[in-house]
């Protein structure tokens, strides 16, 4: 008889943009520059950033309570770094800020991360550097990768270029592990994100979600 299955895929959210990096001055031009130039969206750079951060007074295109409370459904900013990606749609309900979508790219973890090099999505390698190739990015992903920023900045990927490694990894801490049970007709993905401590290989669980099937 069928004892159903289980499929699990390992994600690296170190590969993706994280949002919240946008308070964090290291850290905040990836995300800046994926709002303005992918999303073409640059009117969510203030509000988000007055969405994060503690105070309430308000940047130049921003918004803070006095803003939102005068909405049809009121309610207050929320002081805090960002959950999820679906709170995007709080400030735009275009399909540009599809949650959904958008994750392949996106993600928001509660610390300033740096971008994994090596699992990041080649396409958005013109984020780092306009002069670099998403092409030989791609080809040296599927092959070793890079061991160390240094490698990578002696690498054909970056010559010429004066990149700035301040915002890159090659290695990741967070990670999230999608899960679908099946048993006949009965179907439930659960979502979990964790932190892999490098050191120790301890796991600490940051968060987990049903998601309806």
């Amino acid at each position: 008889p069928d004892r159903g299955d289980i499929l699990v895929e390992l994600i690296d959210l170190q590969g993706r943009i994280n949002l919240n990096n946008l308070m964090q001055d290291d850290h905040a031009e990836l995300p800046r520059r994926f709002l303005t130039e992918v999303m073409q969206q640059p009117a969510l750079v203030p509000q988000l950033a007055d969405w994060q951060d503690g105070d309430t007074l308000t940047r130049l295109g921003g918004g803070e309570d006095d803003i939102y409370l005068n909405q049809k459904t009121p309610f207050r900013t929320a002081n805090r770094p960002l959950g999820h990606i679906s709170e995007l749609a709080i400030f735009s309900q275009s399909t540009e800020t599809d949650g959904a979508a958008l994750s392949r790219w996106l993600t928001t973890l509660d610390k300033a991360t740096a971008l994994n090099i090596n699992s990041m999505a080649p396409q958005l390698a013109s984020l780092i550097d306009p002069g670099l190739s998403p092409a030989q990015l791609e080809t040296l992903q599927a092959g070793t990768g890079f061991n160390s920023l240094e490698e990578l900045l002696q690498s054909d990927l970056a010559a010429g270029l004066a990149l700035n490694t301040t915002p890159l990894t090659v290695t990741s801490s967070y990670f999230q592990a999608d899960v679908q049970a099946r048993f006949q007709d009965w179907l439930q993905p659960l979502r979990s994100r964790f932190i892999l401590d490098s050191v120790t290989g301890e796991i600490h669980l940051l968060d987990r979600q049903l998601i309806a099937p």
